[in-house]
């Protein structure tokens, strides 16, 4: 099932009769419309297991209704069982990382004056809200945000990161913040190089970084690729939106310090979700943003009484663990505690026909004016196909849109920081 304010169903019969696990075999056309058919996927997923089990003599107990924790993971069982069909933690990776010794004391010593992107939920502000809503006789509004600050009313200020881990352990359950910065670990190359590829012996290199080795984000012209590494650092009580990715890509969370919980939600479930309707990334190349008014962690069921019905995956990530979110998704997570964790993003040959969708919907190139040819190449020659397709203007857009982000992200605006 599959919600009009997302896709369009695309529909192949051929696909569930006879499907394989080869992805070059059964690549959509991208002259048509496409929407990720989640049921397909699961009976790809359930011929690689009983593959695995039959001709690899496999004893592994595959998850089907709730989530696996793996170690000496193969890239070809990860691509076969995982990858773009199941979400997964892998557990051996991440130990090896330099950024698995960041802290907060760490990013305060040495970022301290720097800005950071914070989302703040704060009591303070909501009465705000209330008094606002008394003056407007909207006293429904008033007594909902008496009871209790709303999520999608959270604020978003550029902050010093000393300020921010000072005020750490002042977080309640009605007042927490949560670092959400895209660009700070991107904008600082000792940062980055700590995640992933840094790593002594040199031989340990492939084994952590064979998941994502294959990224065809790497082909997008450098003013519109996406934005990698994104900062996460929560207080208590702090908590993502309930939200799918931009360009539907398999979003990665890695978790450095601390707890989250999560409720991850199967795709086919958009009428349950009460996702708000066309939104914009506001990213370099633009696409659609699918977030849900609902917070999954404390919602308000007389609001969205549908919400009830959505099916979820629920369980706790660890320090040291990487999580894989195929794509379609919806998501939610809970910092159980202060926590430091970093998100990326992949596009692969598992995952590329879904984002090339999100980028077509948007009119960034025209479908009509794809190569007559290109269902005939491969996933990664059709992106950079459709990388080469994208006007001068659109390229444009996304350098003023990076520099602008950049621009904002050094003022200081000491009315921003008052109430810290």
């Amino acid at each position: 099932m599959c919600s009009e304010t997302i896709c369009t169903k695309w529909y192949d019969s051929s696909w569930t009769e006879n499907f394989t696990t080869t992805t070059e075999h059964s690549k959509p056309s991208l002259s048509t419309l496409y929407a990720l058919d989640h049921k397909r996927l699961l009976k790809i997923r359930s011929a690689n297991i009983e593959k695995w089990r039959k001709y690899y003599q496999w004893k592994q107990d595959y998850n089907e209704e709730d989530i696996d924790r793996r170690q000496n993971l193969s890239l070809e069982e990860f691509s076969d069982i995982y990858d773009g069909k199941w979400p997964v933690i892998i557990t051996d990776v991440v130990q090896r990382w330099p950024a698995y010794n960041w802290t907060g004391e760490f990013f305060n010593e040495h970022y301290g004056k720097e800005q950071v992107l914070m989302k703040t939920v704060d009591v303070i502000i909501h009465y705000v809200w209330a008094l606002m809503a008394v003056l407007s006789f909207n006293f429904y509004k008033y007594f909902l945000h008496i009871v209790k600050p709303v999520m999608t009313e959270a604020v978003i200020v550029s902050v010093p990161v000393y300020k921010f881990h000072r005020n750490i352990e002042k977080a309640h359950r009605n007042s927490w913040s949560y670092v959400e910065d895209e660009l700070f670990i991107p904008m600082r190359p000792e940062l980055r190089k700590d995640i992933g590829n840094n790593v002594k012996p040199s031989y340990l290199v492939d084994l952590i970084t064979k998941y994502v080795k294959e990224d065809f984000f790497e082909i997008f012209p450098e003013d519109v690729r996406p934005w990698n590494a994104m900062l996460l650092w929560g207080t208590k009580y702090s908590r993502s939106s309930l939200h799918m990715d931009p360009y539907n890509w398999t979003a990665t969370s890695t978790v450095i310090r601390g707890r989250k919980r999560w409720k991850l939600y199967p795709p086919g479930q958009d009428e349950y979700l009460y996702i708000m309707k066309d939104k914009r990334s506001g990213f370099p190349l633009d696409c659609y943003k699918y977030n849900s008014v609902v917070d999954a962690f404390d919602p308000d069921m007389e609001t969205y009484p549908m919400f009830d019905k959505a099916a979820s995956i629920m369980f706790e990530q660890l320090p040291g663990e990487i999580l894989f979110i195929p794509s379609g998704w919806f998501h939610q997570a809970y910092n159980d505690e202060e926590t430091l964790a970093i998100s990326s993003q992949l596009m692969n040959k598992n995952n590329y026909r879904v984002i090339l969708e999100e980028i077509i919907k948007m009119d960034n190139i025209q479908r009509d004016k794809l190569p007559t040819n290109i269902d005939m190449m491969s996933p990664q020659r059709q992106v950079e196909t459709v990388m080469s397709m994208l006007p001068k203007e659109i390229l444009e857009r996304g350098r003023i849109v990076t520099d602008d982000v950049l621009y904002r992200m050094k003022l200081k605006s000491l009315e921003q920081n008052e109430y810290l």
